[in-house]
Parts: structure tokens; sequence; C-alpha cells
């Protein structure tokens, strides 16, 4: 488990830092945002968006309750395809990561029930996924500063592949 969030990290910092060498465009380029989807990561959302080259999208939540945890991470490497002052087209290919836990089962093995559960083996079967994606993305300003992106992805999950959606809304900033 810890040797895929490495490597989920590992994608995050090298998709940084491919775009760091990028020259300084005069466009609004990153923003910061809110995404929703089985590739680019549900939660709070980094995303650039270059004119031309590659740019990225990562993204991560964590919330805890009395009853259940939630973990998920992801991130994306974009290809520009098409770039306007209002609307942006791009591949898009990803790897993420996610982890559930139901907290009720306490460290004896007992669930809120008092029934007998294994630890290990609930967690497996109801809380890790990983998977890998590619597709395509739209962006469109709605306004200079606020693009709304919706994306297309092929999610690889263990033997499955699905087509999923994804959404966003960043703020873009210089």
């Amino acid at each position: 488990m810890h040797k895929n969030l490495l490597t989920l990290i590992a994608a995050i910092v090298l998709c940084i830092s491919i775009t760091a060498v990028a020259t300084a465009e005069d466009e609004l380029n990153t923003g910061f945002g809110f995404a929703v989807g089985s590739v680019c990561g549900n939660g709070f959302s980094i995303k650039r968006l270059p004119v031309h080259g590659f740019g990225y999208q990562a993204g991560i939540i964590y919330f805890k309750n009395t009853d259940a945890s939630y973990f998920n991470i992801g991130s994306e490497l974009l290809l520009t395809l098409n770039r306007t002052s209002t609307t942006a087209l791009y591949l898009i290919a990803g790897i993420s990561y996610e982890d559930q836990f139901n907290t009720e089962i306490d460290s004896s093995g007992l669930n809120s029930n008092n029934r007998e559960v294994d630890y290990e083996s609930h967690h497996r079967e109801y809380g890790i996924a990983g998977g890998v994606g590619m597709g395509i993305s739209y962006n469109y300003a709605r306004w200079e500063r606020l693009w709304w992106s919706g994306d297309l992805v092929l999610r690889a999950y263990k033997d499955t592949v699905l087509p999923m959606p994804q959404f966003g809304v960043h703020y873009l900033f210089k």
C-alpha cells in the first residue's frame, strides 16, 4: 500500500517538474479549485492549462468522522490539443489511489453490532482502489478566470476498463 502511494507522489512531482521548466507565459494558466473524478482525484485540485505542451492536474481529499474515513489522491498529465482564450482541449493520462474504511470496527475485531469482523479482509474488500486512465478533457471559461472542465476517461481498475466522466471548476491565475 505504501509503495503505491509513494509511486503516486512521485508521479505528481514528475508532472510538476515537467511544467516547471516551461517558459513563462502571459496567459492565465494555473488554477486552484475542486474536481471530482476517478483519475484526476476527488477534492481540492491544482491545474496547469498551458497554451502549448504539457500541463498537469492533481487532486486530494481526506476526511474522517466517527463512522468512516476517506482518502483520495490523483494526478494527470495533460497534452494541449487546442487552447483559445475561452476554451481548451487536452489529451489526459493519469493515476489515482483511493482508500475508504468503516471505522466502526474496533481493534478487537467487533463491529457496532458486536459481530466479529476480520479487520484486514474488510479493509481490502471495501476500501482500497487504484487505477490508471486516459481520455480527453474539454475546458471552458465562463468568466475570464473561472474555468469549468468536463472529461471522459477510460479507467482501468483491476480487470475492468470503464468509461468514466470527471468534472472540475478552477480559478485561474498567472
